[in-house]
């Protein structure tokens, strides 16, 4: 019944309905849109899709300049908004916060990130080890690479929060990240099981440590993350996909 009446546009009746079955009619998944990773210009092929997604960029006012990685840039404020979430759901996901992750995730993107919750929460359960997330520097500015806009709540009244329309993001992150296990006490957990003293941690992470001696080495983690803010609530931006390059998503080719 709500699904049709979602077809039909009768959002008054279908928030009346919903309200009444204890439902977020709103909640439905939006149409994920042609998100593009700009590809390497080789063919005619990319170089059409290039220029496809940079005219998507377009169609709204400013949009144009999304792609911008100056701190001057309209987008600027956005990327930290961005950047912020990506670094609380990865500090979720390494410290069991179930709540907090729901809150940042939705989706397939949800489903993929309790997995790996659910995996750290076993691992603390059998060993009593912790995970902690750090991400140390950006190797590149946080980059908006496309971006797209619908309108997305249809009631003939103005939404009572923000704008009506559904916004997506194509976000690309490159930084420099660690992921360790502590002990009970606090102590950094080798992978050979031996644990390092405190003395030991603050030697290793002011670079005295001698030759040879273990430390945890930052790796670099280029993601590309689909980011979703429907503009009526004032919940703000959440991850609802993953885009690996090479590897075509499943998306609309246009707006609903």
């Amino acid at each position: 019944m709500l699904r049709e009446l979602e077809e039909s546009g009768d959002q008054l009746e279908m928030v009346r309905l919903a309200a009444a079955a204890g439902l977020d009619p709103y909640a439905s998944k939006a149409t994920l849109l042609d998100l593009r990773i700009p590809p390497k210009i080789n063919s005619f092929r990319t170089l059409k899709d290039s220029l496809s997604n940079d005219f998507q960029n377009m169609l709204s006012p400013q949009l144009f300049r999304a792609k911008s990685t100056s701190d001057k840039a309209w987008v600027a404020p956005y990327r930290l908004e961005l950047l912020d979430v990506y670094k609380r759901i990865n500090q979720a996901i390494a410290s069991g916060d179930k709540k907090t992750l729901k809150s940042l995730t939705a989706y397939e993107y949800q489903a993929h990130a309790f997995a790996l919750l659910q995996r750290n929460v076993q691992r603390q359960k059998q060993t009593e080890l912790t995970s902690h997330w750090t991400l140390h520097h950006l190797l590149t500015p946080v980059q908006i690479l496309s971006l797209r806009a619908y309108p997305l709540y249809s009631a003939p009244e103005e939404p009572k929060y923000g704008n009506r329309n559904c916004v997506q993001a194509l976000v690309k992150f490159e930084s420099l990240q660690t992921l360790v296990l502590r002990d009970p006490k606090g102590r950094i957990v080798k992978p050979d099981g031996e644990a390092v003293d405190r003395e030991e941690e603050e030697r290793m992470m002011r670079g005295q440590g001698k030759v040879g001696d273990w430390r945890p080495e930052p790796k670099r983690v280029l993601e590309y993350l689909v980011y979703e803010n429907k503009m009526f609530y004032p919940d703000g931006w959440y991850v609802r996909d993953q885009i690996f390059e090479g590897v075509k998503p499943k998306f609309s080719q246009s707006l609903p």
